[in-house]
């Protein structure tokens, strides 16, 4: 629903794909995919890095990252870059009841089970640092979950550097 008023959209629909929050078309269509990707993936990107840091071992499901931002892009005019945090988990399944796929069960990928904003920079910051805890939810497997930071313009949705981390135990 982000997006919508970023392209000039009425509404959101299912399938629909974003690419680095500057493109966007019906997900199956394959050729416009990827010319989104191969035309966007060109642009400079910013360097983030996620490190786990030092566990606690009173604290045994507890995760604790480090998140570094640095070489951030030039902004839009106004606009500010926020860094976000999901994260995801794979190998969900949904039995569906009604509908066209009435009966079946769905596989689903990189279910995002937390987003949240760590914090905002622009072109005058210094490089991003910061800790941030996650507490898995109940039910969450944890061999399955990955921690994807993203940096994006809070106004205009480009997307200016990714990363993710594997949250598997060692």
């Amino acid at each position: 629903q982000a997006y919508a008023p970023v392209f000039n959209n009425d509404g959101v629909y299912t399938p629909q794909m974003v690419v680095d929050g500057q493109a966007e078309f019906i997900g199956s269509n394959l050729a416009k995919a990827q010319t989104a990707i191969t035309r966007l993936a060109k642009l400079p990107k910013a360097d983030v890095m996620i490190v786990p840091a030092q566990k606690n071992q009173n604290e045994a499901d507890t995760i604790k990252l480090r998140v570094n931002v640095a070489k951030l892009p030039k902004l839009n005019s106004g606009d500010v870059a926020e860094v976000l945090l999901a994260i995801t988990e794979n190998n969900l399944a949904s039995q569906v009841a009604r509908g066209e796929n009435s009966g079946r069960r769905l596989p689903h990928t990189a279910v995002v089970r937390e987003l949240r904003s760590l914090g905002n920079l622009n072109e005058s910051s210094k490089p991003f640092q910061t800790e941030t805890t996650v507490l898995p939810g109940k039910g969450w497997k944890r061999e399955n979950l990955r921690a994807v930071v993203f940096v994006q313009e809070r106004r205009n949705k480009r997307i200016l550097g990714a990363a993710s981390a594997n949250l598997a135990r060692e």
